[in-house]
C-alpha cells in the first residue's frame, strides 16, 4: 500500500483509515489510539487524513513501538493522533498527550530567545563572542575562539567540534549516568581540539555551538536560559506541554527504545526509562535541545514561530532568522538561526529535527500553506533500516494530502 493511494476525497480517506485500523487490529497489538480534540473548520476531515497517513506508515512495516503526529492548519484547525505503544513491556497504548524527548528541536527555543534579545539590542549577531566570554578561564582554549561571532554559533559555521562525539564525554556519562554537567564542563571536551575549519568558512552541526550561545545568553540576562524561555515564550504562548528536561525524574513520557549495540551512549538495555526515571540524566543536553514535548505543542510552536505573526519575533527578527547558509543535511538544505530549511513536495519547509537516545522528532512548517506538522516516535531503530529522509518524506506526504 502506498501513501499516494491516500490522496483522494475526504470520505474515502476516512474509509481507508478505518480499513487500515481493522487490519492492524487483526494482525498486531499496534492500533490507532487516542485522538487529541481538534478544533477549527473541517477538523474531523483533517484528523481522518492524518490518522490514515500515520496508520499506513506503520502498516508499511517500519516496526516502531509507537508514534504521534500533531498538526496546526493556517485557519487554526489543530489536533494530534497516536499509534502503537508508549511502553512495550506494559503494553500501554501511546496517546496524543504522551510527551517524548524532543532532541534538537529545542534549539529553536534557544534561538528564538537569542533573536528576541538581538531585537532588543542586548545581543548582536555579528559581534565576536570574545566580547562576552573573553574573561572565562577556558575561553582561549576554545577552537577559533577569537574569530567566532554569535551568528557562527547559531548557524553552525563556527568550526567547533561536537562534544557529544568525544570518547571522554561518552565515558563520563557511562561512568555516572546520574551526573549533572555544568555547561563549562561540556565545553571541556572540545578545548584545545583542532577547529574543523576557519570560522564562517564551512558548516558542521554541533550542539556545542548552542552551549556556548547559552552561556552568552545567561551572562547578558543574569538569568537561566530555561527561565527566560519560560517567561518570554512558553508561558505567554501557553505552550505548557513543552517542558525542560533537567533531571532523570519525568512525568507523562512514553518510554524510548534504543538499539542495544551501536547506540551513541552504549546503553545495554533497550528501554531508556525504568520506574518513571531515565536510566541516564538528560540534563546534559541543555541548550543543544533540552526539552520534552507532545507533538501538538511542537506543531503549535512551529506555527507561531514560522507562521508570520509577531507573537514570538518581530518581522525584522523573522527575516534575520531566515538568513541561512548551505547545510549538509540533504539536497537543497540550508540552516538559518536555529532553523533548518529544505525543499519539500509542497514547497519550502522550515523547522528542525531532533534526536535523543530512544526518540526521534521532526517539526516542519510548510510555508506556502501555513501548515505545521510535528512527528515523534519512541525509537531511533527505524532509521537504521530506512533512508534518513523517511520521516521528512512522511510529513511531506501528510502535508500534500492535507492541503489537497
Amino acid at each position: 500500500m502506498s501513501l499516494s493511494r491516500i490522496r483522494m476525497g475526504w470520505h474515502q480517506v476516512s474509509i481507508l483509515g478505518m480499513i487500515v485500523m481493522v487490519t492492524l487490529l487483526s494482525h498486531t497489538l499496534i492500533t490507532i489510539n487516542d485522538v487529541r480534540a481538534a478544533d477549527g473548520q473541517d477538523a474531523g476531515n483533517v484528523e481522518a487524513v492524518v490518522r490514515g497517513v500515520l496508520a499506513e506508515f506503520y502498516a508499511d512495516g517500519t516496526r516502531f513501538p509507537g508514534a504521534t503526529i500533531g498538526y496546526v492548519l493556517k485557519d487554526g484547525t489543530a489536533g494530534s493522533v497516536s499509534v502503537g505503544l508508549a511502553d512495550v513491556e506494559t503494553e500501554r497504548q501511546m496517546t496524543a498527550d504522551d510527551r517524548m524527548m524532543a532532541g534538537s528541536t529545542g534549539k529553536t527555543l534557544f534561538a528564538a530567545l537569542a533573536l528576541q534579545l538581538i531585537g532588543e539590542g542586548v545581543l548582536d549577531l555579528d559581534t565576536k563572542i570574545s566580547h562576552w566570554l573573553s574573561d572565562e578561564e577556558w575561553f582561549a582554549r576554545l577552537p577559533n575562539a577569537e574569530t567566532i561571532t554569535l551568528r557562527h554559533l547559531l548557524n553552525h559555521s563556527s568550526g567547533i567540534p561536537r562534544h557529544v562525539m568525544s570518547d571522554a564525554f561518552v565515558q563520563a556519562l557511562i561512568d555516572d549516568p546520574r551526573r549533572d554537567f555544568e555547561p563549562a564542563e561540556l565545553l571541556g571536551y572540545v578545548l584545545d581540539a583542532d577547529a574543523l575549519f576557519a570560522a564562517g568558512e564551512g558548516w558542521a552541526y554541533a550542539d556545542t555551538n548552542f552551549v556556548v550561545a547559552g552561556l552568552i545568553i545567561e551572562k547578558v540576562t543574569g538569568d537561566s536560559c530555561y527561565n527566560q524561555i519560560y517567561q518570554r515564550i512558553l508561558r505567554p504562548l501557553e505552550l505548557f506541554d513543552i517542558v525542560p528536561t533537567t533531571s532523570r525524574d519525568v512525568v507523562g513520557y512514553a518510554n524510548g527504545y534504543v538499539n542495544t549495540s551501536g547506540n551513541l551512549f552504549q546503553l545495554t538495555e533497550a528501554p531508556v526509562m525504568a520506574d518513571g526515571r531515565f536510566v541516564f540524566n538528560p540534563q546534559f543536553e541543555w541548550a543543544g535541545g533540552g526539552f520534552g514535548s507532545t507533538p501538538l505543542a511542537l506543531a503549535r510552536w512551529a506555527a507561531l514561530l514560522y507562521g508570520g505573526g509577531e507573537k514570538v519575533l518581530t518581522a525584522q527578527m523573522q527575516a534575520v532568522m531566515r538568513e541561512s547558509v548551505e547545510a549538509r543535511l540533504g539536497p537543497g538544505s540550508r540552516y538559518g538561526i536555529g532553523m533548518m530549511e529544505r525543499p519539500g513536495a509542497s514547497g519550502k519547509v522550515l523547522g528542525h529535527s531532533g534526536y535523543f537516545p530512544g526518540y526521534l522528532t521532526e517539526m516542519a512548517f510548510y510555508e506556502e500553506h501555513g501548515l505545521a506538522l510535528a512527528f515523534q516516535v519512541n525509537t531511533p531503530k527505524m532509521s537504521r533500516a530506512l533512508n534518513p529522509g523517511t520521516i521528512p518524506k512522511l510529513l511531506d506526504d501528510c502535508a500534500e494530502t492535507v492541503v489537497e
